[in-house]
């Protein structure tokens, strides 16, 4: 027996429906088989809490890719929350810039060997998550050689090495 009413919904109304095979060798196998469906229906997740157990816990620069590359990098980082459930749980977050939230100044900046910064990619306020920056030498005169990428993020600095290849 297939079996799917009677439904009786409303012009502009919504409802959601769910379908199940259930079978027994008698009614009362049928029954449990039913029973069991709906509780199994009950248990499917059917949306994603909106919370800070998913937010990352510590800052991350990562290398640049591609690693020589020309004419573009892609340079990704993490800004994490500075605290989940209310516990403080990052040192680094403090910083004249940032308000006191989750929110933190963040800036990322390019230098050549000697020190000269060649390029500003962020300087902002950023939420909590995972962001890419791209940089581009094209159209520049920079020369080939190795560059140096430094992530500034509250209390939080660190510098990392690319190539750059014509």
């Amino acid at each position: 027996v297939v079996s799917g009413g009677p439904l009786n919904i409303a012009a502009g109304k919504t409802e959601s429906i769910a379908f199940s095979i259930a079978a027994g060798s008698n009614l009362e196998e049928v029954r449990t088989a039913i029973k069991r469906s709906r509780e199994k229906y009950k248990s499917i997740p059917t949306s994603i809490k909106n919370g800070k157990e998913n937010l990352p816990i510590e800052f991350i620069l990562f290398q640049n890719y591609p690693n020589p590359f020309n004419p573009t990098t892609t340079i990704q980082f993490v800004i994490p929350s500075p605290s989940i459930d209310g516990r403080e749980n990052l040192k680094d977050f403090s910083s004249t810039r940032s308000p006191r939230n989750d929110n933190v100044w963040v800036t990322l900046k390019v230098y050549d060997i000697l020190g000269r910064e060649v390029a500003t990619l962020v300087d902002e306020l950023k939420q909590p998550g995972t962001y890419n920056s791209q940089f581009s030498i094209r159209n520049s005169q920079l020369p080939s050689g190795v560059y140096f990428y430094t992530l500034r993020a509250g209390n939080f600095i660190k510098t990392k090495k690319m190539i750059f290849l014509k």
